[in-house]
């Protein structure tokens, strides 16, 4: 489906911000539940996604704040924020919170990070990119995770923006754990992820050609395709290196990201908005 083609929501105009989107159950009350997608509404979002906002306009300004979002988690590592300059946004806090401290985790840093993200189908590289985003991402999430515990999402007076550089790696993680916490399948999980394929195209012949060129990665223009995607196929195969690493998605939330149960708990409540 082309972005054209694809009603608002998930996708919302922020003017100078790509991949922007709400994060939605399928169902309001039933995860399990598939409805169209034109039946949402942003006051119903569990929480907002995009890629980097440092070319965001005052048109694009205004319209977070018509959103409710009071506060930005920035997933970018240091090295990556250090490279843009991040307009202050009055009366929204901005909160560093990154997956990488010090790792430069752009999608050009990983095209030479991982270079069989571009060799046959690529999943086997994204897998390893995203267990090592599993691995560090703990204490970033748990932040993300800890906002959501204090906020019900049907209240909709306060929500959070969550972004990283393209809005589809480290941001994707985070937003399939939450889905997997309130009980989303993994099909209607792997398809929100794929939506990053469209929310990108505005900006992905741009990264195409520069990652094209970059050295170590030789002209292999196929290749640097399928890296720069978000093929749901890839999703599938990430949840299944999640479960082998035990413990399962509760077990990662308490272990990595210091959540209790009744965190987890209240988490659960917010969304489905459960007694």
């Amino acid at each position: 489906m082309s972005k054209s083609a694809l009603p608002s929501p998930p996708f919302i105009k922020v003017e100078g911000v790509h991949n922007f989107r709400g994060l939605y159950l399928p169902h309001p009350k039933s995860p399990t539940t598939t409805i169209t997608i034109t039946t949402l509404s942003p006051p119903n979002a569990i929480l907002y996604r995009s890629a980097s906002r440092h070319l965001i306009s005052e048109t694009g300004i205004s319209t977070l704040k018509s959103l409710s979002i009071t506060t930005i988690y920035d997933l970018r590592s240091h090295p990556e924020a250090s490279k843009t300059s991040d307009p202050p946004i009055p009366n929204i806090s901005t909160i560093h919170a990154p997956v990488f401290s010090q790792i430069d985790y752009s999608p050009e840093a990983i095209a030479l990070r991982f270079k069989n993200y571009t060799s046959n189908d690529g999943v086997e590289g994204f897998v390893a990119a995203y267990n090592d985003i599993l691995s560090s991402g703990g204490n970033a999430f748990g932040e993300v995770l800890r906002f959501l515990r204090d906020h019900p999402t049907a209240d909709g007076t306060e929500k959070c923006l969550v972004h990283c550089s393209a809005g589809k790696d480290r941001t994707g993680v985070l937003c399939a754990l939450i889905l997997l916490l309130v009980g989303v399948g993994e099909e209607d999980i792997a398809d929100e992820y794929a939506l990053s394929e469209i929310g990108l195209e505005g900006i992905r012949e741009e990264m195409v050609e520069r990652l094209s060129r970059m050295e170590g990665i030789n002209g292999d223009r196929e290749g640097v395709e399928r890296m720069v995607g978000s093929r749901r196929e890839v999703m599938l195969a990430v949840i299944e290196m999640g479960r082998g690493r035990g413990g399962g998605v509760e077990g990662y939330l308490k272990g990595e990201c210091g959540l209790s149960e009744e965190d987890l708990g209240r988490i659960r409540k917010n969304i489905l908005g459960e007694g």
